[in-house]
């Protein structure tokens, strides 16, 4: 592994995993730190970014199975192929995280939100605050996550992340669920559409 020839004095921390949860997606796993690594908000990541925009994803990367990586507040979840066995990928990771290579603190914030097309600011405000209330602790409780890509009309365009994003019953049974609870409490004519 190459994680030895990314770590510098610049990157140094030492991190720990609490624990190792199972998701109800098969091919990722959520990893449960023992401090937050992005406090208040998240960051995505479906390909390598570069070593100097984040070393920790970087290094993520270099693990060959590792198809996406997602971090929010105290967690990060890491996704791959269906096949490669997980054992193999933790001890991995484990060592990586103990070894100490940590993005510096200017690289921990949160990615800024995009901007989100909308053709009804005061529905959106309130999508995000059912949104935020009901539905984003639960995905993060399972590693993952869901951002607002837009609004147009009644169709609100989401964007699953983490766990979420490969996972098969994201689209069959919790975007349904959640286009049930924003049309419950707020419009009936809401239409929740995976972009």
């Amino acid at each position: 592994m190459a994680i030895a020839k990314i770590a510098s004095e610049e990157y140094t921390f030492l991190m720990k995993i609490i624990r190792i949860e199972a998701t109800p997606n098969p091919t990722a796993m959520k990893l449960v730190l023992d401090e937050p690594i992005c406090p208040g908000g998240s960051r995505q990541y479906d390909k390598a970014p570069a070593e100097q925009e984040d070393p920790l994803a970087y290094a993520l990367f270099m693990i060959p199975t590792v198809r996406s990586v997602y971090y929010m507040d105290d967690f990060i979840s890491i996704d791959k192929p269906a096949g490669p066995d997980w054992r193999a990928m933790e001890l991995g990771i484990n060592q990586m995280l103990e070894e100490g290579l940590r993005p510096p603190a200017s690289m921990m914030k949160p990615e800024s939100a995009p901007d989100v097309e909308t053709s009804d600011e005061d529905l959106l405000d309130r999508i995000n605050e059912v949104l935020d209330a009901r539905v984003r602790p639960a995905l993060a409780g399972d590693g993952g996550g869901l951002q607002i890509m837009g609004l147009r009309g009644h169709d609100l365009l989401i964007r699953y992340q983490g766990a979420c994003g490969s996972c098969p019953s994201s689209i069959a049974g919790t975007m349904y669920a959640i286009q049930n609870l924003l049309r419950t409490e707020l419009n009936t004519e809401i239409n929740v559409i995976a972009s």
